[in-house]
């Protein structure tokens, strides 16, 4: 089997690997999705490292290079004004960089799918929106979107990139101080400086700055209507496919377990070892972004015996 040669795209910077997938992976995957009628997908931060967007605990992940990393939970965020204005400054920051990111090819691949009926739902716990932005049509987002902004006051939500223009107005001096592209897998950049003069802009209905992205922060529960929105196209489901996810986060894992309970076959495609794999049915330890361009090559093959 030739190599493939792939690249992560991040700022102007491309670092290419190189890696090799198994023919009989790719054919044993294509010859499991053929045999079902209605395919939920669930995907993780793996899938949208192509568009150059970090993950967490893959080969470069956050938490792999820096063990001792605390994501910002939502404990800290509602306790401190210090704390959001540190939160809300490195976002701005971060914006224009995180929101340039593209649809890679896994994505278009997914969505090919989707519109082929090889696949149904499509459950991500990734908060960039590309799976949207390469066309899906039904994308439960499992942990929400950071292209919403929400008021935790008067619950009146707004969008991202007009809340973004406002950050900047009111923080002129402080959006001209960055100089590199360099940001983390939680869609901010690592710098430090003062954020004593950051100004949040307030909500425009009840003019309180107590404000957050409309995305679950570590510490927080998944709304009950994607809960069950997501149960509930599993559960409707005859297989279970996973991609570019280690499964740690138990939002995710419960999902797996859930299907495995209910008899649901699961494949899982993810480097390295997943929290999930003792459900799985079929685990590929395979960048999950070679494994379907590799099964893409035969578009056909997948769909042969779907019958809907």
């Amino acid at each position: 089997i030739k190599g493939r040669r792939l690249y992560k795209k991040c700022g102007r910077s491309r670092v290419y690997q190189y890696r090799q997938i198994s023919g009989m992976s790719a054919a044993s995957l294509s010859d499991w999705m053929a045999s079902k009628n209605y395919l939920t997908v669930l995907t993780g931060a793996g899938v949208s490292t192509g568009s150059g967007l970090p993950d967490y605990r893959g080969p470069n992940g956050l938490y792999t290079k820096d063990p001792d990393y605390k994501p910002t939970t939502i404990q800290k965020f509602l306790s401190s004004e210090e704390i959001r204005k540190r939160y809300w400054a490195r976002s701005m920051l971060a914006w224009k960089f995180f929101s340039s990111r593209q649809p890679n090819s896994t994505h278009y691949i997914l969505q090919g799918m989707q519109q082929k009926s090889a696949i149904q739902s499509i459950i991500t716990q990734n908060v960039d929106g590309l799976h949207t932005k390469a066309g899906s049509k039904m994308v439960i987002e499992l942990h929400g979107s950071n292209y919403s902004v929400v008021c935790l006051n008067c619950n009146t939500k707004s969008s991202r990139n007009t809340y973004q223009s406002n950050l900047l107005q009111n923080n002129y001096q402080i959006s001209k101080a960055l100089k590199n592209d360099h940001f983390t897998a939680d869609g901010d950049i690592a710098i430090e400086m003062d954020y004593s003069k950051f100004k949040i802009p307030p909500c425009k209905v009840c003019s309180s700055t107590l404000i957050k992205p409309d995305l679950v922060f570590f510490g927080e529960t998944i709304p009950k209507v994607i809960k069950q929105q997501s149960e509930k196209e599993i559960l409707n489901s005859d297989g279970l496919l996973v991609l570019g996810t280690s499964l740690l986060v138990f939002s995710a894992y419960n999902l797996v377990r859930m299907a495995h309970k209910n008899n649901i076959p699961v494949a899982i495609i993810n480097i390295g070892d997943t929290r999930g794999d003792k459900f799985s049915y079929m685990n590929i330890n395979e960048d999950c972004n070679v494994v379907l361009e590799e099964l893409n090559s035969d578009k056909t093959a997948y769909e042969s015996t779907n019958v809907h």
